[in-house]
């Protein structure tokens, strides 16, 4: 296989990964409550309970990724009118979130106190230990902010009235967890190291190679550069072989080879794990490099505009070194590879239509001569 050499565009799908979400929040939500979702609260003369307007603040503790919970209260709107029932509520809410992409459904659950009253069509009032039961997805703009989307069935349990809710909310989450770690006893172990190269088994990602071979840190086999005689060190000089012309080409010996565009290098879905199908591709890539043991690459990676800008430069970086590990584990020595992420940065297309973002994203390689 004749492999080109230039700038990968790869099929990123904007699903971004999230970093640890901070531990401490507090949100501010209002919302529109049915009153009458199962059971009618009907007046003689015919008329009916009207639905309320309510407002809500909570804070929480998120445990992981995954788990929460809050205590949050739930009040009358000061703006609605008197004959709306007026529902007051102390809850204990547990949250559970399937993903940890920027968008993440979720269920809840929660335990609490309220006090209805209505006024209008006739006095309807109870109070009484509260269950609520719901679901919703919530969107991080950033590590700190978010807003949530929520629908949630209440039920007095000792009364015959039951809420229908549906609120928005905006948050704000803050703090950070203790870096503590209490200390702990030497613990004394035995590293295994099979094929006695320096790197041990666990990891080791080339096992089983000959005795005496130089091995990178990951202890794959590396080719070594021919020894060179000493000359005046000169500034390093970038090219990018995919803006060489043919001409040009036969005084670089690296671009004659790695000339052109490749665009079937992708990564799973929010993540800066390679598909099978690209690994393939950066094999071939890896095996062509072992021809120009003097030659160093640098490898940039980077996003459209869509989603979040700090979690796109995050996933850049990430993917660019996932490409870079992976050619250090086909035998390319770490110093001959650099990786940098630039998120959004250097668009080369329009991002404002589907072809545009999917030209920006992409990784570029470049080759780094002395």
């Amino acid at each position: 296989m004749n492999v080109k050499y230039g700038v990968l565009t790869t099929a990123f799908l904007c699903s971004a990964a999230m970093a640890e979400p901070a531990p401490y929040y507090g949100t501010f939500g209002v919302g529109y409550v049915n009153n009458e979702p199962f059971n009618s609260l009907e007046a003689d003369n015919g008329r009916h309970v009207y639905d309320s307007f309510v407002g809500e603040l909570a804070g929480g503790y998120r445990f992981n990724k995954d788990a929460a919970v809050e205590i949050a209260w739930l009040f009358e709107s000061p703006s609605q009118k008197d004959s709306r029932p007026d529902i007051d509520q102390f809850r204990l809410n547990g949250l559970y979130y399937f993903t940890q992409n920027t968008l993440k459904p979720y269920i809840t659950a929660g335990l609490g106190y309220e006090r209805f009253d209505s006024a209008f069509p006739r006095k309807f009032e109870g109070e009484g230990v509260l269950l609520a039961l719901g679901s919703g997805v919530e969107y991080n703009f950033s590590r700190n902010f978010f807003a949530r989307a929520e629908i949630n069935v209440n039920d007095i349990v000792s009364e015959s009235f039951e809420h229908l809710m549906f609120m928005g909310k905006i948050g704000y989450a803050f703090g950070s967890r203790s870096s503590y770690k209490p200390q702990q006893a030497a613990v004394v172990t035995t590293v295994s190291d099979s094929d006695n190269d320096g790197v041990s088994d666990s990891q080791d990602l080339c096992p089983g190679t000959v005795t005496n071979t130089a091995v990178n840190e990951l202890g794959c086999a590396v080719t070594a550069a021919s020894p060179e005689p000493a000359v005046e060190e000169k500034a390093e000089e970038v090219i990018d072989c995919n803006k060489v012309s043919a001409e040009m080409a036969r005084s670089v010996p690296e671009c004659a080879v790695f000339q052109g565009r490749l665009n079937n290098i992708v990564f799973k879905s929010g993540s800066s794990e390679l598909t099978a199908p690209s690994e393939a591709t950066l094999a071939d890539i890896a095996a062509q490099l072992q021809r120009y043991p003097a030659t160093q690459v640098s490898i940039a990676a980077y996003t459209d505009s869509s989603g979040n800008e700090a979690l796109n430069l995050q996933l850049s970086k990430d993917r660019a070194e996932a490409v870079r590990r992976f050619l250090m584990g086909h035998g390319i020595a770490s110093d001959r590879l650099s990786a940098e992420g630039y998120g959004e940065a250097n668009p080369v297309a329009d991002n404002s239509t589907r072809e545009g973002r999917a030209k920006n994203r992409r990784v570029e390689f470049s080759v780094v001569r002395k």
